[in-house]
């Protein structure tokens, strides 16, 4: 779950919402987004929100959606060391079962004593536990999308591939308003959001900047081909 404040200073995820820090680095971000505002014709409110889509529909992009097979294969890997006699070395994701890890999703309620069919049951249940919060992570950057898109002008409604529907999306957006510092929003409330989206943020944020120093070179390069004419 994260909060994370897209504006044309330093912004950070707000500590009084993410239970688990979200370090991301606006360094770039910030120096793009002070060289693309000088060439725009857009206000700034509307320069921010577009910034909030193109992050948030680049993070739902690039949040890794492992099929269900590779999560599989990661859970049923042997825990190191020696097993327990006439027993081998259990799979990780019995122990985790056993000890009713949150990796898990079982909330701290231990199972301990699963063998055969009934621990083969509750391992599909963690496998598939797992592919849904990928999903659902997903999701959330498409809510945060939808919302802002209608506030910026002339903008297309891009139509997402890929991505699940789920009746309730965890998460949304709230559109940057024309004031003196205006900031924009994007909101996921999905459970490991922050460790599983947030290397897909950093990844779009410096999408994003590269974006805008592009644009503005060019911009830059046309104003000065002119003059020189």
């Amino acid at each position: 779950m994260f909060v994370l404040e897209i504006g044309p200073t330093l912004s950070n995820s707000r500590g009084a919402i993410v239970p688990d820090a979200l370090k991301l680095d606006f360094r770039e971000f910030h120096r793009a987004i002070d060289l693309y505002s000088k060439v725009s014709k857009r206000d700034f409110a509307d320069i921010i929100n577009k910034r909030v889509v193109n992050i948030a529909y680049i993070a739902m992009r690039k949040t890794p959606a492992a099929p269900a097979k590779r999560i599989g294969n990661d859970l049923m890997r042997k825990v190191k060391g020696r097993g327990r006699k006439g027993k081998g070395r259990p799979p990780i994701v019995a122990l985790m079962i056993a000890s009713g890890s949150e990796k898990a999703g079982l909330k701290a309620k231990p199972k301990p004593g699963l063998y055969g069919v009934k621990m083969r049951e509750e391992i599909e249940k963690v496998i598939k536990r797992r592919v849904r919060t990928r999903a659902y992570i997903k999701s959330g950057f498409l809510r945060a999308v939808r919302d802002v898109e209608p506030q910026i002008k002339g903008r297309a409604k891009r139509r997402p591939r890929n991505v699940k529907k789920f009746s309730k999306a965890p998460g949304k957006g709230k559109a940057a308003r024309p004031v003196l510092k205006p900031f924009g929003e994007i909101f996921n409330y999905a459970a490991n959001a922050t460790k599983i989206a947030g290397p897909a943020l950093q990844a779009a944020i410096n999408a994003d900047s590269k974006d805008m120093v592009k644009y503005a070179s060019k911009v830059l390069a046309n104003r000065a081909k002119a003059m020189s004419a």
